[in-house]
């Protein structure tokens, strides 16, 4: 990694500084990394990089103590066609008389890393953070590119403490239930269930209780009946009970009650749709939105568009470039023998034999 001795203010990035001071908003725009050799140059009088070679977005600003702020972004060499040493780097924000302007910048000089080329075996993603003065500020903003924030290290261990005790909360209490093989709830963790359902277990049991119930009951009945007997319930001769004439439960019907429990068990454990609605907080997720996130495929065809990004050369070669004469500032030239007629100031006359 390059070595910056210190982050220093421009001139401009001082007179920035003594605006926001007063109540004026100070908003960092960018960050530039380049491979410019300061040489005398005195970063004071600093208006740009020496040569900037990539602008990046800004992702991440933190306030510290002691009047200072963290402004971050991250350095990739995947649209690099050409490998360079990152020797110096900036910060520009915006001020609201003058624009954009140079912040803050600093320069490793020797001690420069080499950042090679895309599209090799050397992948490069630096998180570069750089620290700056920001005195009494009250308001400190940043333009920053939401579809490239990365996760810090420490973000990522609270992710992976916050999964491994959700981990640990498979099929207890006040937890969440896991899925058998068929994707299922176990029936051990099913807890309580309402009124109308029952387990397999359960609802067996209470089917082979109603049948006992009702063969102590039918006993019980007959045990009852005085011998000879005219009729039973109004049936006359050798008469076969059955449950129904003593208002019992017959086995099939107790069966089908059985069968109608497990057919609302199995409904309810085979039911995606969260019908006991279950919230995202409720599973320790209440923090994490419901915000879709660029791919890595699409960030990289966004940074590879050549249509919507020029380099800044390409900037400055148009800048540079003169604009169209108008007609009175065109001169004509004569190549004859003898002198024009007429000629006016600016005219060229080549004189030829």
């Amino acid at each position: 990694m390059s070595t910056f001795g210190g982050i220093v203010l421009t001139n401009k990035g001082k007179n920035l500084q003594s605006k926001a001071q007063a109540g004026v908003t100070l908003e960092y725009t960018r960050i530039g990394v380049g491979d410019g050799n300061l040489g005398s140059t005195s970063i004071l009088s600093l208006n740009y990089l020496v040569n900037e070679i990539k602008s990046l977005s800004i992702v991440k600003l933190k306030a510290l103590e002691g009047g200072k702020s963290v402004v971050g972004t991250v350095l990739s060499n995947q649209d690099l066609t050409q490998g360079f040493y990152f020797r110096e780097v900036g910060v520009y924000a915006a001020d609201p008389d003058l624009g954009e302007i140079l912040y803050c910048y600093g320069n490793a000089g020797e001690l420069a890393e080499y950042i090679s080329p895309g599209g090799g075996t050397d992948i490069i993603e630096k998180s570069i953070d750089i620290h700056t003065s920001v005195g009494n500020t009250q308001n400190v903003t940043a333009v920053i590119d939401s579809s490239l924030v990365y996760a810090t290290q420490s973000d990522i261990e609270r992710i992976e403490l916050r999964l491994s005790n959700h981990e640990n909360k498979k099929g207890q209490s006040n937890g969440y239930a896991s899925l058998d093989e068929k994707g299922n709830v176990p029936e051990s963790q099913l807890g309580n269930l309402p009124d109308n359902l029952e387990t397999t277990t359960g609802a067996q049991e209470k089917a082979d209780a109603a049948k006992q119930g009702a063969n102590n009951y039918t006993d019980t009945k007959i045990s009852e009946i005085d011998y000879p007997v005219d009729s039973v319930n109004n049936k006359t001769g050798d008469v076969t009970l059955s449950a129904a004439d003593v208002g019992a439960e017959t086995p099939s019907g107790a069966q089908a009650k059985a069968n109608a429990v497990q057919e609302s068990l199995n409904n309810h454990k085979g039911d995606t749709t969260n019908p006991h609605n279950v919230t995202k907080a409720q599973v320790g997720l209440s923090n994490v939105g419901n915000v879709q996130q660029a791919s890595r495929t699409e960030f990289y065809e966004h940074q590879e568009d050549g249509v919507r990004h020029i380099t800044a050369a390409e900037r400055r070669k148009w800048n540079g470039k003169q604009d169209a004469l108008t007609v009175e500032q065109r001169r004509p030239i004569y190549i004859q023998s003898t002198a024009p007629e007429n000629p006016q100031e600016g005219d060229i006359w080549i004189e030829v034999e």
